[in-house]
């Protein structure tokens, strides 16, 4: 007979008296039925009782002595069915029902990760890393769930297995939604894929991995940081095995320094370039002679010079494929863009860049077309020449410009192939161009028919259609006892949404620049140069989503977009006055934009809501945000 133990039971008459209940519910307060589970009493070590959850998620086991108990779970039977269960919308314990449902009857109440009561580690689907998802595995050691007391019930809510996507939509027709995720992935790829710009501390919190492998996976919360940028993405909950499993991030180093990353799932690939942020992109921006493209890549065309090298700097960047060589036992290297074309395969194709980047996503989205991918820029300036933009103009592509971003401007649209281009001599090329940019500048018009009289129609071209951040300005009508006084209001231009409207055709020219905006190319452009910025991009971009989707954010808007639209219409009522007293004449009136142009401008901005239909249509998309409004309501 072995020796005993202090907490060896011995006179069981007396002490087997007590007894213990679990409930086993999940964030919405759905019990879990037909859950295997083990029980050790610390009591009696050697008496292990099994069972399964009924269908109430209940189990109960009597005859224990007075001491705490262990609960486990099987792992494999949990996971998965806690991969079904959504999350509950308020994140965190204030927002838990099951929680005041609890205690408000007596019980005690816990909230518990997977790991916390799995018996042993799960099989997780394409999870190869060593250490187990920290969230749902805090401890990577399976001690089971403790509970101190006997002759109590314990109400476990437990969090569901799952991980945050982002929201996308893979469509022709324009989504908010898209651009404002799309948009933080291309801010995102200004961070670099494990430190964030901080040499010394090499700081983690807000790089591309950071996001996708940790925020993304954290369900406390919403992911909050995107680069040195707090925004909150629009995201949804769904089974931990459609997280994104593959996270990429290509950097070309001296060569050329060229960015990007991409992350796949079961159904996206989504693939983001990064913008100027460099010496060496500066240079990579003003190479701008127009080369002959192959025509494994488009069959007629040119492309600017430093943007293609930039892009094709890439395709030297070795890694390593998810298939094993038979020869050796480890993964085959194969490039980078081979890699990305296999994963595009079957996938919902999604590419975006800023500036530079938006650039380098146009190219890749050529490369890519035979996999309709969805294609979102940001201040990205003219690529292609004209018989390549014709080629891929049906690839679906929003352009944002926001204000008076003078990127967009640029290279100008003419043919700037001229004949020391054409004789490979490129010093003199370059030099002729920066002669001709301030004489366009002076005396455009005639700048201009010189050039027409002398190129071909390969001119740079924009390629996709035109969003535009618009910034107008009109008198109010007050001004007769005030002075000159001006009323300003932002506006969300997406002209394919009034097709109808002959009016886009004059201000939104099919492969140009917006027209208020091309008309200012001849000041000094830097003086818009705040407008590049992408942060700003994309405030304006979440401050609308705010707008439409909070009412109290809307009561703002609507009363700003209220008071414009009266002064328009005095405006256009009194544009052809002459007001000796307050020295305002019709030359002032018609200097703050023309009025029919503000009347279509502002058809245009309302009839943004409707690209949040697809979202707030489908059951991820109210969920995701649902999300957004309880993380930004206050």
């Amino acid at each position: 007979m072995g020796q005993l133990e202090p907490t060896d039971c011995i006179d069981c008459q007396n002490t087997l008296k007590h007894w213990i209940e679990f409930q086993l519910v999940d964030e919405q307060g759905k019990p879990l039925i037909g859950i295997p589970y083990n029980l050790m009493s610390m009591g009696n070590k050697k008496d292990i009782r099994t069972g399964v959850t009924d269908g109430e998620g209940f189990l109960r086991e009597e005859n224990l002595p007075p001491m705490q108990v262990i609960l486990w779970t099987d792992a494999q039977k949990l996971a998965d069915e806690m991969e079904l269960r959504p999350l509950r919308t308020v994140r965190g314990p204030l927002g838990s029902k099951v929680r005041f449902d609890a205690q408000k009857q007596g019980h005690s109440y816990h909230y518990v990760k997977i790991g916390d009561l799995c018996d042993k580690a799960p099989q997780i689907e394409s999870w190869n890393e060593e250490q187990l998802p920290n969230y749902h595995f805090p401890n990577n050691k399976f001690h089971g769930f403790r509970a101190a007391f006997v002759n109590t019930r314990y109400v476990l809510e437990i969090c569901p297995f799952r991980a945050w996507l982002l929201l996308l939509h893979h469509q022709k027709e324009y989504s908010l939604v898209n651009a404002y995720n799309q948009g933080l992935m291309s801010v995102l790829v200004y961070a670099n894929a494990k430190d964030n710009g901080n040499d010394e501390t090499k700081e983690y919190s807000g790089s591309v991995f950071h996001f996708f492998k940790d925020q993304l996976l954290d369900l406390s919360r919403l992911p909050n940081q995107i680069e040195q940028k707090q925004f909150q993405p629009i995201v949804y909950d769904a089974p931990f095995r459609e997280r994104y499993t593959r996270v990429e991030f290509i950097d070309t180093g001296k060569e050329l320094d060229t960015q990007l990353f991409y992350v796949v799932n079961n159904k996206d690939l989504i693939i983001s370039w990064r913008g100027t942020a460099q010496g060496q992109d500066f240079w990579t921006d003003l190479e701008f002679k127009p080369i002959q493209l192959s025509e494994k890549y488009l069959n007629k065309g040119k492309v600017h010079k430093g943007f293609w090298q930039a892009f094709m700097a890439v395709n030297n960047i070795k890694i390593e494929s998810e298939n094993k060589n038979e020869d050796k036992d480890k993964a085959k290297k194969i490039n980078t863009f081979e890699d990305i074309k296999a994963l595009a395969t079957d996938k919902n194709v999604f590419i975006c860049g800023h500036s530079l980047g938006g650039a380098l996503a146009l190219l890749h989205s050529a490369q890519l077309r035979i996999h309709n991918p969805c294609l979102y820029t940001y201040g990205m300036p003219r690529v292609l020449t004209y018989s390549a933009v014709m080629e891929i103009n049906n690839i679906i592509h929003y352009r944002h410009v926001n204000k008076n971003d003078p990127i967009p401007t640029v290279p100008f649209e003419r043919d700037m192939d001229n004949y020391f281009f054409q004789n490979n001599l490129d010093f003199d090329g370059y030099h002729l161009e920066a002669i001709l940019l301030p004489m366009e500048m002076i005396l455009p018009e005639k700048t201009k028919k010189f050039i027409e009289n002398t190129k071909s129609k390969e001119v740079f071209l924009h390629q996709g259609k035109m969003i535009h951040f618009y910034k107008g300005r009109t008198i109010e009508e007050n001004i007769f006892l005030l002075g000159e006084k001006y009323t300003e209001t932002e506006l969300y231009l997406v002209p394919s949404l009034l097709p109808g409207e002959l009016a886009k055709e004059g201000f939104f020219p099919i492969n140009k620049q917006p027209m208020q905006v091309e008309q200012i190319r001849t000041r000094l452009d830097l003086l818009y140069i705040l407008d590049h910025l992408s942060g700003d991009y994309m405030e304006f971009i979440k401050k609308r989503i705010l707008e439409l989707c909070i009412p109290k954010h809307n009561t703002t808007y609507k009363e700003d977009k209220h008071r414009f639209e009266n002064a328009t219409e005095f405006e256009n009522k009194h544009k052809q006055k002459f007001i000796t007293g307050n020295k305002i004449n019709s030359d002032k009136f018609k200097n703050n934009g023309n009025s029919s142009m503000l009347q279509y401008f502002l058809r245009l901005d309302q009839q943004l809501e409707s690209t949040l239909l697809i979202s707030e249509n489908t059951e991820e998309g109210k969920r995701a945000l649902n999300y957004y409004i309880m993380y930004n309501k206050d």
